[in-house]
C-alpha cells in the first residue's frame, strides 16, 4: 500500500470522530475530575500503548490517537536533524517532508472536515524553520493562483490563517511577512474590482473574502504581539485596515460573527478602523431579508474553516502543545461595547463542547442572537 493511501486512510478516520464527539467526551471527564482529589496520583503513563492509556474513548478516535502518535514518533526520529547527522540522514529527512508535503497537496487539501491529520504537518514544521517555510510558500502560491479552483484557494488561505496563528515557533517577522502580503493581495483586489461594482456576492469572491477573513482573525489573534511597541502599531496602520474593512465589497457582511467583532474591537481601540457602524448596517440587512422573505432566510456567511483549532486528542498531544499557541485576549480588551459583551457570553454558554480559546468557533445560535440585537436598535 502506498503512504498516500495510508495517509487516506487516517483522514477517514479523522472525519468520522467528530469534534463535537470528543469534546463531549472531555467535558464529562472534566466533571468526574473536579470530584476526584486534588492530588489524585494517575497512574497511567502517556507513552503507553495499552488498552487503558489515557487517550479518548471515542472508538475511531482512540484508533486515530495512537495511529497519529506513532506518526509522530516516526517523524521525529527521521526528520529531526542534528549537528552530527551525517548527509545520508539529512537527504532522508528532507525527501520524507517533501513527500508529506505533496500529501498535503493532494490528500488533505482537497479534503472536507478533517480535525486532527493536518497537524502532523504542523508538528513536523516546527522541527525545522525550512519546513515552515516551504509550507507556508505552498499555501500562498495556491491564493495567488487564479488557475486553481476558488474552493481550493479558500482552504489554502485557511490553513495560512490558522497556522500562521497556531504556531508559536514561528518568529514574529513572519507573521507580519504574510500579514502584509494578505493585506497588499486584497487592496490590489479592491482596485481591480472598481468602485461601482455592484456584484457583491459571496461565490464572485469567495477568495477576496477569505482572504480578508484571514486578515481580520490573524489581526485579532496575535492582537497582544503585533501591538507590542510603537513599531508593531505603525505596521498595523501602514496596512489601511479602515480601507480593506469598508471598501464596496463589505468583507465582514461574509465574515464569522466573532471574527467580525473581534476584528472591530481591536481596531477600535488602537484608533485603526471604526467598524461597529458597518456591522449593525449588515446585522439591519440581514433582519430585513428575514421580513422580506416573511421567514428565516439561510445566513449568506463564509463556510469557514481554521484547521488548526484546539487539539482534542489527548495521548498523541504532547507533540502538539509545546508549539501550540491558544488565543489570549488583550490586557485592553474593553474592544466592545457591554451589549457585545453580553452578547458573546451567551453565544459561549449556548456552546459548552467548544474550546475557551476560541473566539471563531461560532454556535449556530449566532444568527439569531444578532437578529435579535437588531430588533433591539430599532425600538
Amino acid at each position: 500500500m502506498s503512504t498516500g493511501a495510508r495517509y487516506t486512510r487516517l483522514v477517514v478516520l479523522d472525519v468520522n470522530a467528530p469534534r463535537d464527539e470528543i469534546g463531549s467526551e472531555s467535558d464529562d471527564e472534566d466533571d468526574k475530575m473536579k470530584a476526584a482529589p486534588l492530588f489524585q496520583k494517575d497512574d497511567l503513563s502517556a507513552d503507553s500503548l495499552a488498552p487503558t492509556a489515557n487517550t479518548v474513548k471515542h472508538p475511531v478516535g482512540k484508533t486515530l490517537d495512537i495511529s497519529l502518535l506513532m506518526l509522530y514518533r516516526f517523524f521525529d526520529s527521521k526528520c529531526r536533524i542534528h549537528q552530527n547527522s551525517n548527509d545520508q540522514q539529512r537527504w532522508t529527512a528532507n525527501r520524507l517532508f517533501k513527500m508529506l508535503l505533496h500529501i498535503f497537496d493532494e490528500v488533505l487539501l482537497p479534503s472536507h472536515n478533517t480535525h486532527h491529520v493536518q497537524f502532523v504537518l504542523f508538528y513536523v514544521t516546527s522541527i525545522r524553520f525550512a519546513y515552515s517555510e516551504s509550507f507556508l510558500d505552498l499555501l500562498w502560491k495556491k491564493v495567488q493562483n487564479p488557475n486553481i479552483s476558488a474552493i481550493i484557494r479558500h482552504t489554502a488561505v485557511g490553513y495560512m490563517a490558522s497556522f500562521l496563528s497556531r504556531a508559536r515557533f514561528l518568529p514574529l517577522r513572519i507573521v507580519i511577512y504574510y500579514l502584509k502580503e494578505l493585506s497588499k493581495w486584497a487592496h490590489n483586489y479592491i482596485d481591480d474590482s472598481g468602485e461601482y461594482n455592484q456584484n457583491c456576492s459571496l461565490k464572485a469572491h469567495l477568495v477576496f473574502y477569505s482572504v480578508c477573513q484571514a486578515v481580520f482573525y490573524l489581526i485579532a489573534f496575535r492582537a497582544r504581539d503585533l501591538t507590542a511597541n510603537s513599531k508593531g502599531l505603525l505596521f498595523l496602520q501602514s496596512l489601511q485596515l479602515s480601507r480593506l474593512a469598508m471598501c464596496h465589497l463589505n468583507p465582514l457582511r461574509y465574515c464569522l460573527a466573532p471574527v467580525a467583532t473581534a476584528f472591530a474591537g481591536f481596531t477600535r481601540t488602537y484608533q485603526l478602523a471604526y467598524c461597529h457602524t458597518v456591522l449593525e448596517r449588515n446585522a439591519r440587512r440581514k433582519l430585513a431579508t428575514v421580513y422580506g422573505h416573511d421567514k428565516c432566510m439561510p445566513e449568506e456567511t463564509l463556510e469557514s474553516f481554521f484547521p488548526f483549532d484546539p487539539y482534542l486528542l489527548k495521548l498523541s498531544n504532547k507533540y502538539i502543545k509545546a508549539n501550540y499557541m491558544e488565543y489570549q485576549c488583550n490586557d485592553k480588551d474593553d474592544y466592545m461595547d457591554s451589549s457585545i459583551d453580553e452578547h458573546l457570553s451567551r453565544k459561549r454558554a449556548a456552546s459548552e463542547i467548544l474550546e475557551e480559546d476560541d473566539f471563531i468557533l461560532a454556535d449556530k445560535r449566532q444568527n439569531h442572537l444578532e437578529l435579535s440585537k437588531c430588533q433591539q436598535l430599532d425600538k
